[in-house]
């Protein structure tokens, strides 16, 4: 089949694209209807170390504060900072209902750690991640073995309280209906294309009867 005979096809059978074209559409518009919306809220924790004085223990605390963040951003979604979110939620969301819907994350050679949370609500969205913001820093704490008292402890500044834009993430009307729209022209036209096959090779062997 060469692609002459496909855009006739197509000029033939533009019904069949079209057709699929709205199924997919409408396909799409069900699962946008039908999926919950969920908020996005985030928080921003700075890690530093307390303690030095001159330069070079500046130095080494800065480097040590960097290091150190990855780790500490994937203490998130652990069963001792899951647990204590839950708490505070007044256990109306188990740690492992939790697990999922939050996340901490650092990038290489930065102190700061970005905690992220999803909810039905903003409200809610906001509420979780102030409170897992608030026992990572706890979690944290004990698990590097640092106190108020100590000459150079690990400190957790929050530089930016849970936040959420206000419009949910979830569902993406516009990408549900352009993925659904794609899904549908391509199907379309590949139904095309088969019966374009079909009627081209059956010509063939009929030219050769």
């Amino acid at each position: 089949m060469t692609l002459q005979d496909f855009f006739q096809a197509v000029r033939r059978r533009w019904w069949v694209v079209a057709a699929c074209l709205v199924v997919g559409l409408v396909v799409a518009s069900i699962l946008a209807a039908t999926t919950p919306q969920r908020y996005r809220a985030s928080s921003q924790l700075y890690v530093s170390v307390s303690g030095a004085t001159t330069a070079s223990e500046l130095a080494t605390a800065s480097t040590y504060a960097r290091q150190q963040a990855p780790a500490f951003a994937s203490l998130v979604g652990s069963t001792a900072v899951l647990e204590g979110v839950s708490a505070g939620l007044g256990g109306s969301r188990t740690a492992d209902e939790l697990r999922g819907t939050v996340a901490g994350s650092a990038s290489d050679g930065s102190p700061i750690i970005v905690v992220s949370a999803l909810a039905p609500s903003a409200d809610e969205a906001v509420q979780v991640v102030d409170l897992t913001t608030e026992n990572l820093i706890a979690t944290a704490q004990e698990l590097a073995g640092t106190a108020p008292t100590s000459a150079a402890a690990l400190q957790f500044t929050v530089i930016q309280p849970g936040q959420s834009s206000g419009s949910p993430v979830t569902p993406n009307w516009e990408l549900n209906l352009a993925l659904g729209a794609l899904a549908g022209l391509v199907v379309g036209l590949l139904l095309v294309a088969v019966s374009a096959v079909g009627r081209v090779a059956g010509r063939r062997v009929a030219e050769q009867a």
